[in-house]
């Protein structure tokens, strides 16, 4: 059965056994509290979206992912990278490089 309501939580952990221990004791601990997912993100991936997405983040942590805004901007993005001109590829993520 689908829940009547659900809360999303983000949890660091400095090692991923942390976080095996976390879920052991605290997400497993009672098969109705079971969460519908989890995942683990290394430090090294955390600190490339800390250096790199957080613009694009903050935008989503203020709008929502299911904003029109979000989906305009990305759409406008793929665009970007799509065109055939020398540098495009890259162009969208060098901005938002930028942008942190």
């Amino acid at each position: 059965p689908k829940p009547t309501t659900t809360k999303t939580y983000w949890i660091s952990f400095n090692s991923f056994e942390t976080a095996l221990e976390f879920r052991r004791q605290v997400c497993l601990d009672d098969p109705n509290d079971l969460p519908v997912s989890m995942e683990y993100m290394d430090r090294d991936s955390f600190d490339v979206i800390d250096r790199a997405g957080r613009f694009l983040g903050n935008t989503i942590k203020l709008v929502g992912t299911t904003s029109p805004i979000v989906e305009r901007l990305w759409k406008i993005k793929l665009w970007i990278e799509a065109l055939d001109i020398r540098g495009a590829a890259t162009f969208g993520d060098k901005i938002l490089y930028w942008m942190n």
